[in-house]
């Protein structure tokens, strides 16, 4: 399977869980700050993304995000973390955009 297939997918499951429970936004703006740190660890310290442990990942959301995660956040965050995913969270943060204006539309 492609990864913009698999992200898809990812993104899919995540957006349906946020709509419903009705917390889409907060989902947005946790892909948005988790895609943001994972380009930037990825493009700026390679190595040291492949080493941090899961509650390396999570101090590091944490210290940067202005709100702590929710439970269902940490363990999709979690569960890219031990499928070895991480690097997807880009792509799946513009896919899950997608389906939420696509959703507001229709």
């Amino acid at each position: 399977m492609s990864k913009k297939n698999l992200a898809y997918l990812y993104a899919r499951a995540a957006f349906e869980y946020a709509k419903a429970q009705a917390i889409e936004t907060s989902w947005r703006e946790f892909l948005k700050q988790a895609s943001s740190l994972i380009e930037t660890v990825s493009r700026e310290h390679r190595v040291l993304f492949q080493q941090l442990s899961w509650g390396e990942w999570l101090k590091l959301y944490e210290s940067l995000s202005e709100r702590p995660l929710l439970e269902s956040e940490q363990r999709f965050f979690s569960l890219l973390h031990r499928s070895k995913r991480l690097e997807l969270l880009p792509e799946i943060q513009i896919l899950y955009e997608l389906l939420r204006s696509q959703s507001l539309i229709g």
